[in-house]
């Protein structure tokens, strides 16, 4: 209980305006930022759908989601800041798709928020926060409908690129995910991670010093393979 409690009080004092900016306050992180949404992208469904973002933060991936579904599908998130679910029904509350934006009480009974089953589930950078980030998934895969996609990340348990200390603790080797995949009868359709290096050259706010730090990613990633950088993995599994 304390530990959800000094999360959410965490990210209440972030807050979507902050979160937002984060993602813009540099080249380096804008580029990240679309990398990551357009593989997103690729796996939304071009007919009509029911999706759920669990962990919406500033309403980044609800975005995409929005932009990329057809005019009938149903949008849906969760988050466990109100601050955050607060910023997200003022951002997004009036378009037409978004039937529910709830604050995540319970993180254990997924189904007791919307008694429904969606056919696409994002967490993007929300599990790694969480000590029960197991049991998160697990629940998110049981309110999946069959032939449904979920998109989620977790950090390499090993990281070239984390040379202090993380400010993440929960990580897991990919076999490990590979793992839980297999026992809970998931088939993985694609990993995919994206070579970064550390935080630090990432915010500073100067579009020279971003190109640079780009550049220095692309030669790494040339020389050494993507895999060996990556850092977050995206992972998609379809029950």
């Amino acid at each position: 209980m304390t530990e959800f409690y000094n999360i959410k009080k965490h990210w209440d004092s972030v807050g979507g305006t902050l979160y937002q900016y984060f993602w813009r306050s540099s080249l380096a992180h804008r580029n990240l930022s679309e990398k990551e949404q357009r593989f997103i992208k690729k796996f939304i469904p071009s007919k009509t759908i029911r999706a759920l973002d669990f962990g919406i933060g500033s309403g980044r991936i609800l975005n995409v989601l929005l932009e990329n579904t057809n005019p009938e599908s149903e949008i849906y998130g969760l988050d466990i800041s109100e601050a955050m679910v607060k910023y997200c029904q003022e951002k997004f509350g009036m378009n037409k798709k978004i039937k529910g934006i709830k604050v995540v009480k319970n993180s254990q009974d997924m189904d007791d928020y919307y008694k429904i089953k969606f056919n696409l589930i994002t967490t993007i950078r929300v599990l790694k926060y969480n000590s029960d980030w197991k049991k998160i998934l697990i629940n998110l895969f049981k309110i999946l409908q069959e032939d449904g996609i979920i998109i989620f990340t977790m950090p390499k348990k090993y990281l070239i690129s984390r040379l202090y200390k993380p400010k993440s603790p929960f990580r897991m080797p990919i076999g490990g995910i590979k793992k839980i995949a297999e026992q809970n009868n998931m088939k993985i359709v694609e990993i995919k991670g994206f070579a970064k290096i550390p935080d630090f050259f990432y915010g500073i706010n100067n579009k020279l010093f971003s190109k640079i730090v780009l550049f220095c990613e692309n030669v790494l990633r040339f020389i050494f393979g993507e895999r060996l950088f990556e850092r977050e993995v995206f992972y998609v599994f379809k029950k």
